[in-house]
């Protein structure tokens, strides 16, 4: 079972993540389960449908490591 500091852990070293794989990598070996997955991604305020633990954790990636990496894909087209 996800205790916030765990999810505290987890949500931290998203932050330094660089790819959308590693990401993945990193969730999956965090998140045994749909019910961590759905409830991480809850903490994380990451919009889900009931699907399966994969579907969850590349949505969650994609909420936080995509995020950041298309930010950074424009500020660099901008300068």
């Amino acid at each position: 079972m996800l205790t916030i500091e765990n999810m505290q852990v987890i949500e931290n070293e998203l932050k330094y993540i660089d790819t959308r794989e590693n990401g993945n990598i990193l969730l999956k070996n965090y998140l045994k389960n749909k019910n961590e997955a759905e409830q991480f991604a809850k903490f994380m305020h990451v919009f889900i449908l009931k699907h399966n633990k994969i579907y969850i954790i590349n949505k969650i990636v994609e909420a936080t490591v995509g995020a950041r990496l298309r930010s950074k894909a424009i500020r660099n087209m901008l300068y």
